[in-house]
Formats: C-alpha cells, structure tokens, sequence
C-alpha cells in the first residue's frame, strides 16, 4: 500500500465531506460578504450624499462671509472719509476763529 492507493481511496470521501459542509458555508460566506459589501456601499452613499449638503452649506456661508468682509471694507472706507472731512472743517473753523481773535 503506497500513497498513491491511500489518496485514490481518500478523494471520493474528501469531495464528499467537502460537498456536505465546505460548501454551503462558502454559499454562506459569500452571502455575509455581499449583504456587508451592500451596506458599506449604501452607507458611503448617504455619507456622499450628507457630504454634498454640507459642501454646499459651505459654500454658502462662505459667499456671505465675503460679502460682510465686502461691506466691513467700504463703511470702512466710508467712515475713513468722514473723519477726514470732519477733521478739515474743524480746522478750517479753527483757522477763522484764530483769524477772528487776532
């Protein structure tokens, strides 16, 4: 008896046992494997999905960001101006009122 007589002898039984159990809980395996591949799949869907919302939320906020930034600049500006101006006529009225004293 050699080992080739031994595994002719063992393959029949191999394929048997491997039909009745290996089998089915590969099926099995595979099934649990696609059912967790789906629901990953749907889960990144609808984090995407999320995603796109909050991208676009920012980026409206982010347009409104600038157009204070925009309007802070010119009441900037604009209250610059105005206390140039103010700050002229009050030495032109300082310059008369010094010429009236004199």
């Amino acid at each position: 008896m050699n080992v080739a007589d031994i595994s002719e002898g063992l393959v029949i039984p191999i394929i048997a046992i491997f039909c009745t159990i290996g089998l089915p809980m590969l099926i099995g395996l595979v099934a649990v494997l696609t059912k967790h591949q789906r629901s990953m799949a749907e889960l990144l869907n609808k984090q995407s999905n999320v995603d796109e919302g909050v991208r676009s939320e920012i980026q409206s906020l982010e347009r409104k960001v600038d157009e204070m930034r925009t309007i802070l600049m010119d009441h900037a500006m604009s209250l610059d101006q105005n206390v140039e101006q103010l700050s002229r006529r009050v030495e032109s009225i300082e310059r008369a009122s010094e010429r009236k004293s004199v």
